[in-house]
């Protein structure tokens, strides 16, 4: 496709987005990204190279044109440019090869794939850390045992409570001992 022929085409795009309801304007904003693609290839950059990023003057005048030709409110127009961005992107990356992109300074993760990958990143550390909370968490009520236990003073319970601090405290070592065995199995911790 000619400029001329990409020009005519975005203004006809950019009106019949403005036209149809929110449901099926998605696949006119990828239409949209198709044409400015195709665009793109047709306006050259001072080297004589397609201008795939957009930052010509005469590709930004045929753009800016358009979108003021097709009557488009202002305040819609930073919308619909935000959303056919992203679609461009994607369309570059799927017909730019390897090296171009890298000529371009464009890498081949989408916007989508390097969000992904952030979130992943993001969520990972926020596991680690919660990690990091109850292992510390853990010593704590371990050292809090220790100090409670160290504590105790077995003259100050009465002659009927010996029998059920004798049970408890079995219960406690009970417990100290299934955790102690747990840790072993996990990881050799010396003794």
């Amino acid at each position: 496709m000619d400029r001329a022929t990409c020009s005519q085409a975005l203004l006809t795009l950019l009106r019949e987005y403005q036209r149809a309801d929110n449901t099926g304007r998605t696949p006119i904003l990828r239409r949209i990204a198709e044409t400015i693609v195709d665009l793109r290839a047709t306006v050259e950059r001072p080297d004589g190279s397609p201008d795939w990023k957009g930052r010509t003057h005469t590709y930004r005048s045929v753009v800016r044109d358009a979108y003021a030709e097709s009557g488009m409110p202002q305040e819609v127009v930073a919308t619909v440019q935000a959303a056919v961005r992203y679609h461009v992107g994607a369309l570059l990356r799927e017909r730019l090869d390897e090296e171009t992109l890298q000529a371009y300074g464009l890498h081949r993760e989408t916007p989508r794939e390097k969000s992904k990958a952030r979130r992943e990143s993001r969520n990972l550390v926020v596991h680690m850390a919660a990690a990091e909370v109850d292992r510390l968490e853990t010593l704590g009520v371990l050292w809090g045992a220790v100090r409670l236990v160290s504590s105790l003073d077995a003259m100050v319970l009465a002659d009927g409570d010996t029998a059920v601090a004798v049970t408890l405290l079995d219960q406690l070592q009970d417990h100290v001992d299934e955790v102690r065995a747990a840790l072993h199995s996990a990881s050799p911790v010396p003794s």
